[in-house]
């Protein structure tokens, strides 16, 4: 199996205006991006009552403020050029 550098394939970039070596600025960034650590959010397993009640929590804000989101939409509606 490949590792996330092995995949990485750098083309030599020949820029008209550029004076500082763009190329290794850019593979740089991109090995950053590739082994960005992981988002917390991701790492805790939640249980399946806990995803649930979160969910029950959503659905019942969205009820409570379901004439406010309608209000928006009409007023978006309503423009001149009705797009």
């Amino acid at each position: 199996m490949a590792s996330a550098n092995d995949d990485f394939i750098m083309v030599d970039l020949k820029t008209p205006f550029a004076v500082t070596n763009t190329n290794s600025d850019l593979g740089a960034f991109y090995r950053e991006c590739q082994s960005a650590p992981q988002l917390q959010a991701f790492m805790e397993e939640r249980t399946l009552a806990e995803q649930v009640g979160d969910l029950t929590k959503q659905l019942e804000t969205f009820e409570t403020n379901m004439r406010r989101y309608e209000d928006i939409l009409s007023s978006l509606c309503q423009t001149e050029n009705n797009n």
